[in-house]
């Protein structure tokens, strides 16, 4: 692999990156954790240091344990090649279909918000549908039950909560943080975008009239002896613009 080599995969990303819109541009990159920028800094210092491995050895300065003579790629710069196969593969597999990680979700949220405040619900929409749409529904389908008749859920975030259950919250926590494609972090994602986003008044007048199935389809989850699980006012505030929408509009 040469200099001009690194050059075209270079390239060949920056390609990629710019046919991508920018308003997509901000949503992909939240895609991306720390930990995956940590590793691209340290594919792109490989990728150098085999390429110019003669140099480097010629130098002194040689890496023992990254480069084995007999292990059957006998020409260092197959290493560099390998290296950027791999960075290019899994950029484009986060791009079509990875999930945001835990420690982005205050940042998703907000990039959500600042959807509603430009007025690009077309776009948030597709968000909410791609991403959480059904996973609300799983949430709300896999959350505590109550008696309809009582009214115990109300004291539900009142109540002590045993140590047992304190360490298995931070148990859940961490692998949230681990694997962003677990349940629990997709759960974790549907029920922040649920009450933040969804439930946001400004976002059911803007969204109300443009894609009103979408609200159909998540209050057709929505039951009683789950009522502590999504905002009970949410049914009630998306009739009431459909209504002034039909009288005013």
């Amino acid at each position: 692999m040469t200099i001009s080599d690194i050059i075209t995969i270079i390239s060949l990303v920056i390609a990629i990156v710019a046919i991508i819109s920018e308003k997509n541009r901000k949503h992909l990159l939240l895609k991306f954790s720390y930990f995956d920028f940590g590793q691209y800094v340290l594919a792109f210092i490989l990728i150098n240091y085999f390429v110019f491995y003669n140099q480097f050895y010629s130098k002194g300065y040689i890496l023992n344990f990254l480069y084995f003579e007999n292990f059957g790629l006998n020409n260092s710069s197959n290493y560099a090649y390998l290296i950027s196969i791999f960075v290019l593969i899994t950029i484009l597999f986060k791009v079509l279909f990875s999930f945001y990680p835990n420690r982005k979700k205050n940042q998703v949220l907000k990039y959500y918000k600042s959807l509603i405040e430009n007025n690009e619900i077309p776009m948030l929409l597709d968000l909410i549908e791609k991403y959480h749409l059904k996973d609300i529904g799983k949430e709300i389908e896999s959350s505590k039950k109550y008696d309809p008749e009582s009214n115990e859920w109300l004291f539900e975030r009142f109540r002590k909560i045993p140590l047992k259950d304190k360490v298995i919250f931070r148990l859940k926590i961490i692998w949230q943080n681990l694997n962003k494609y677990s349940r629990l972090n997709k759960f974790s994602y549907a029920n922040n975008v649920l009450h933040n986003i969804i439930s946001d008044p400004a976002f059911i007048s803007l969204a109300s009239n443009v894609r009103p199935y979408l609200f159909a389809n998540i209050f057709s989850t929505f039951k009683k002896e789950k009522r502590n699980s999504f905002p009970s006012d949410l049914v009630n505030q998306f009739l009431t613009e459909l209504i002034k929408k039909r009288i005013f509009g």
